[in-house]
């Protein structure tokens, strides 16, 4: 992979599992130092010295990132730990807030502040805004938000989810232009279905009707966290220097098309082929 993170140095947040361990993993075999967070400190101190023989260092931080003191906690640790900044990888939800969020008419207006103030103000804005200091004195850097296809098109979610990943699309953009001057390079990946292993997707994948539904919209199929890490591993290296403020949709192709779920009915799908033309 050679060494195209040689002298940076970063925080994935959001780091042990799925696609977070993809990222620490590539991104330190190219030399890269990164500087990981989650709540399990058996995983985190498995993936570390998982990473233990590569060119860059992956260093294990167990921290409450629900709350932003516990995310200045983190940027100021790596920091301190590796003595610049120049990428962060924001790879946060807030899954603990999902209690009370159904349909919009069902949601109540405390579960939507509560799920907007964890998964916008804690897992999108405190991350930037902690190390965009850091990120000036060493002279530039890279920040990628790890965003969704449901900020490029109505996916079936619930509307603070949408709201918020919407939110961070646009976040996007307004910070490549607003740190531009500092070259701060700010983009996000929008991705569809990763096959991260979940208790969820395992059972999805045990139903072969369930499966097929859930993977039509994907042209290339369901990804991989490494069809992510490799995607970001670009963006943060020197490679992906002239780009920035951009949305770029890591789906499978599944935001390029409109699935034509009704025309699959066989009965259907034969009077389509019936008609003239």
């Amino acid at each position: 992979m050679g060494q195209r993170l040689a002298g940076h140095a970063g925080v994935v947040i959001g780091g042990t599992k799925g696609i977070g361990a993809a990222v620490v993993r590539r991104f330190t075999e190219a030399g890269g130092d990164m500087l990981f967070v989650g709540r399990s400190e058996d995983v985190g101190r498995a993936l570390e010295a998982e990473c233990a023989d590569n060119p860059g260092q992956a260093v294990f931080l167990q921290a409450d990132v629900g709350n932003v003191e516990g995310i200045e906690y983190v940027i100021t640790t790596a920091a301190e730990r590796f003595g610049r900044l120049t990428v962060l990888v924001n790879n946060t939800a807030a899954t603990g807030s999902m209690a009370g969020i159904g349909s919009t008419a069902d949601t109540t207006i405390e579960a939507w502040d509560a799920y907007v103030r964890s998964g916008l103000t804690g897992a999108v804005f405190a991350p930037v805004k902690y190390v965009i200091p850091h990120m000036i004195e060493a002279g530039g850097g890279s920040i990628i938000n790890i965003n969704s296809a449901a900020s490029l098109t109505a996916y079936r979610t619930v509307a603070p989810y949408a709201a918020v990943k919407g939110a961070q699309a646009a976040l996007t953009k307004h910070w490549a232009l607003e740190l531009h001057t500092h070259k701060i390079r700010v983009n996000a990946l929008a991705l569809s279905l990763i096959d991260t292993g979940t208790t969820l997707l395992e059972g999805i994948k045990a139903d072969p009707e369930l499966f097929e539904a859930y993977n039509e919209p994907h042209l290339l199929g369901m990804g991989l966290p490494d069809d992510v890490a490799y995607a970001a591993l670009w963006l943060a290296s020197d490679e992906g220097r002239w780009v920035t403020g951009t949305v770029i949709p890591v789906d499978g192709g599944a935001t390029s098309w409109a699935p034509q779920i009704k025309l699959r009915d066989p009965r259907l799908a034969e009077k389509r082929r019936r008609l003239p033309g």
